[in-house]
């Protein structure tokens, strides 16, 4: 584009002709461009002057110069001149072309030249800012349209369109401010911003110009979110009593529907969510508009909250709790019940039952019913007699003087309520009586009526004599319980002191005894034993014979190396008090428990219920845990041993001397 321009004709021996053209005046209203123009002798030739004719010059496709009269040509000559009005196009560009021939020397045209221009185009539409170009659309932020035109006079259309809604301001001249509509965000449903085209139309009365446009941006209010109607809550009594009108912790259930989501100007619901049902931990949750929750964990203000998302992404909360009452299974706690007189007195030969009990039961706003019964029964038979109620932390004499003293008895404390019943059963002994022969003759009883064949024994006893054995044929075998037994040589004969961890005492079931090493690796061949007691006087057997040991533990904190085929051996160390005789005939039965591979348990069940024979006095009996003897290495992170519950202790029994 440009504001002059020229060419140059054909020549003849160096003779030509120059068209020159400059643009010297826009009229902007009315869409035009002046130039002028001139054409002009140019070159160097070997005469001065060359006689010239039938000279033309066209512009826009008019002639606007002729003659055909010949004149003598030299260098430099002004041929013509001329000036043109060029009308614009609508959009303000135009572009035209010239064209000139001439005679030189010759009669015939021999001189030729034309060229095409486009002219710098003269401005239209006016042009405008926005300011700002984003704001919220809550009906009171407003944008200023600056406009910026090119004629004074001129004036403008200015309109504001989104979706189904616009809006326009006719006349304008420079500025306009507006502030769209709260209602236009109807137009914007699916996201957070949308854009409104802002189009600003230049008018020269009432002849348009042209247009321009930009985009406002207009972000939803924050305030503009999904609604909740309700969460509603139905109970599911399950097997609580529907006249209750109760949430009951364990029992009952609940389901929680999300009523009336909708979105909010122009939006739509894309997602609920129910969460909720507990206190601590892990919600109860779905996806749709209904959580059902079959069984209430927790007692309290239990939280459920509803969740929903619109097509905007905004989401919107509603948060309701039910009340839930705290209910446990009934318990009975610390408990007697013992032989009774009437008085509620105890005495071994009363025929009367004193209960002291204690209970644990739920309230539940006193609409849960509990009650608290005694039945007995004599040992042996099936049926069960009631005996009454009695009340928590209160003592209570009940039996109505039927618990015989010639029998002993099972008696039943019962705790129910609405939901569950908690039983706890005690034995009642027979009478007291030194001596009590049985009927028949077959049976004899110290320290209680005699109930079966053969002896009972039911006072503390002491043997100060051998005790001689028979076998099944009546034959005496000569051996005995002698005082020579003795597991500590420090304590008396027949006493039972068993050592863990240098700490007297014994090992009780239930509890955790820490085995103490000298490494933390435990190689091929290596044990651990239950007692590491320096001086190596405890378990010593001070008579040869046959015993048996038996009893269970779980080693605890063991992990394993290398491949699968790891294993741990519980076995007896005998005779030596220093090694295990792996394999030996004095050890024992062994018994293997592999390991997997990179044990993850951390754990192994011992069991052992073995024969030892003593050949020898003053040999020691230690338990002794034995790891990988196939040749493998492991480790134990400090083990433990737990002795198993359904034994009291570690359970050395003779079976005969020798």
């Amino acid at each position: 584009m440009a504001t002059s321009g020229a060419f140059n004709t054909t020549g003849y021996q160096g003779r030509y002709l120059q068209f020159e053209w400059r643009r010297v005046a826009v009229d902007t209203a009315g869409n035009t461009s002046t130039i002028e123009w001139t054409l002009t002798g140019r070159g160097t030739a070997q005469a001065t002057w060359y006689m010239t004719g039938d000279v033309a010059v066209e512009i826009l496709g008019v002639r606007r110069f002729t003659q055909a009269a010949r004149f003598r040509l030299t260098n430099g000559m002004l041929v013509a001149s001329g000036r043109v009005v060029i009308p614009h196009r609508a959009d303000g560009t135009m572009d035209f072309g010239a064209y000139v021939h001439a005679a030189i020397y010759t009669f015939a045209i021999n001189s030729h030249g034309e060229s095409r221009f486009a002219l710098d185009p003269i401005p239209r539409a006016s042009t405008f800012t926005l300011s700002p170009a984003s704001i919220t659309c809550d009906g009171t932020a407003s944008t200023t349209v600056n406009i910026t035109r090119f004629v004074p006079t001129w004036t403008h259309d200015v309109r504001f369109a989104i979706g189904t809604y616009s809006h326009t301001v006719n006349n304008v001249a420079t500025s306009t401010a507006f502030a769209p509509p709260r209602e236009w965000i109807n137009a914007i449903p699916n996201a957070e911003r949308g854009a409104c085209t802002v189009t600003v139309t230049t008018r020269n009365g009432n002849t348009v110009i042209g247009s321009r446009s930009a985009t406002l941006t207009l972000a939803v209010p924050a305030d503009v979110v999904p609604t909740i109607d309700d969460l509603v809550f139905t109970r599911i009594n399950n097997r609580v009593p529907a006249g209750w009108n109760e949430y009951v912790q364990n029992q009952s259930g609940v389901t929680a529907t999300l009523a009336g989501a909708a979105g909010t100007m122009g939006s739509t619901i894309q997602a609920r969510q129910i969460r909720g049902g507990v206190m601590l931990g892990a919600p109860f949750m779905t996806d749709t508009a209904t959580l059902t929750v079959q069984q209430l964990p927790h007692a309290g203000s239990v939280p459920f909250t509803a969740t929903v998302t619109d097509s905007r992404g905004r989401t919107a909360s509603l948060t309701k709790n039910i009340t839930v009452q705290a209910w446990q299974p009934p318990g009975i706690g610390t408990s007697t019940v013992d032989r009774a007189l009437v008085n509620g007195t105890l005495d071994d030969n009363g025929t009367y039952l004193r209960v002291n009990a204690t209970t644990t039961t739920s309230s539940i706003n006193n609409r849960n019913v509990i009650t608290r019964s005694v039945q007995f029964r004599r040992v042996g038979v099936s049926s069960w007699t009631s005996s009454g109620t009695f009340t928590s932390g209160t003592v209570v004499t009940t039996g109505a003087n039927a618990i015989n003293t010639d029998y002993a008895y099972q008696v039943q404390l019962i705790v129910t309520d609405s939901f569950e019943s908690a039983v706890r059963t005690y034995e009642i002994p027979t009478g007291y009586t030194t001596v009590d022969y049985r009927a028949g003759g077959r049976g004899m009883a110290i320290g209680k009526v005699s109930e079966r064949d053969g002896l009972e024994l039911a006072m503390q006893t002491t043997t100060v004599q051998p005790i001689r054995f028979v076998d099944q044929f009546g034959a005496s075998q000569s051996r005995g319980f002698a005082p020579g037994l003795c597991l500590s040589s420090a304590n008396p004969a027949g006493s039972m002191d068993i050592h863990n961890n240098t700490t007297t005492g014994q090992l009780i079931a239930g509890n955790t005894y820490r085995v103490p090493l000298n490494a933390a690796t435990i190689n091929t061949g290596t044990f651990v034993e239950l007692e590491q007691v320096a001086a190596r006087t405890h378990r010593r057997i001070l008579r040869s014979g046959v015993y048996r040991v038996r009893g269970c533990m779980l080693v605890e904190n063991l992990t394993a190396g290398g491949a699968a085929g790891n294993f741990v051996y519980a076995c007896l160390e005998t005779g030596s008090p220093t090694t295990v005789p792996v394999g030996s005939s004095n050890n024992g039965t062994i018994t293997r428990y592999a390991i997997a591979a990179n044990n993850a348990s951390g754990y192994v069940d011992l069991a052992f219920d073995t024969i030892v024979a003593i050949t020898a006095p003053q040999s020691i009996i230690n338990l002794a845990v034995l790891f990988n003897p196939v040749g493998q290495s492991g480790t134990i992170a400090t083990p433990r041993i737990n002795l198993a519950s359904n034994y009291t202790n570690l359970v050395i029994e003779p079976v005969y001397f020798t």
